[in-house]
């Protein structure tokens, strides 16, 4: 799967620069176009402001969504690619804002022009070609901050670890001290197993503790199971 990832991040690098310089809607925005119409669809009952802009309110929102998601369960490669899809997302509205005032882009379904009405009812019309600008180079930097951070995260050496020592062993102890302050007068083997769970990005979470040994296999057997 390294390996995979290894590759998977060098072959972004030509699409990121591409991306920067050149972008052009391609298969990728056919799933933030369909992103974005389901945005205009959920907001339809909020008003005029809110069904307009909902659109690039949910394209944007989805792919942000996703890295808030993985960063929190600390998969920071796929945090980070969900980071470069946002950047791209964002040139795609970007693209969308610049084409305000001539409106030569084919609309889904005919009907009208989201940015067109929103910096319409702004007065910021005249402006909409130096707005995207600024939204495609702020895309930019995301795009090829995240891609790089996915080399980065894909090519870093993982620390070593000394297969001879539990690395549990000194949160292990710090429970074992707290239930024996807890458990003065108790039977000294109850204080002596606990059921421990550790997922594949190394959280450690304690099940139970202050159990027998009988008591802690079964429960093991049951998490297992």
């Amino acid at each position: 799967m390294s390996l995979f990832k290894k590759i998977f991040a060098l072959c972004l690098v030509p699409y990121a620069f591409w991306l920067v310089f050149d972008y052009d809607f391609h298969f990728i925005d056919w799933l933030n176009l369909f992103i974005h119409e389901g945005g205009h669809f959920l907001c339809t009952f909020f008003g005029e402001w809110m069904h307009v802009l909902g659109g690039t309110f949910a394209q944007l929102a989805v792919p942000l969504g996703l890295a808030a998601y993985f960063l929190y369960r600390r998969q920071k490669y796929e945090s980070a690619f969900c980071g470069f899809w946002f950047g791209e997302s964002m040139m795609y509205m970007a693209g969308y804002m610049a084409d305000a005032q001539a409106q030569v882009l084919p609309l889904l379904g005919g009907g009208e022009h989201d940015w067109h009405w929103m910096f319409s009812q702004m007065g910021v019309l005249e402006h909409c070609e130096d707005i995207a600008l600024f939204f495609h180079v702020l895309a930019s930097i995301i795009v090829l901050v995240s891609v790089g951070y996915m080399i980065y995260n894909s090519f870093k050496r993982k620390a070593s670890v000394e297969t001879a020592i539990n690395p549990l062993t000194s949160i292990i102890e710090e429970a074992q001290k707290s239930q024996t302050s807890q458990n003065t007068g108790a039977a000294p083997d109850r204080l002596n197993w606990s059921v421990w769970r550790q997922d594949d990005n190394g959280n450690v979470t304690l099940l139970k503790g202050g159990l027998t040994k009988p008591e802690a296999l079964k429960l093991m057997g049951e998490y297992e199971a």
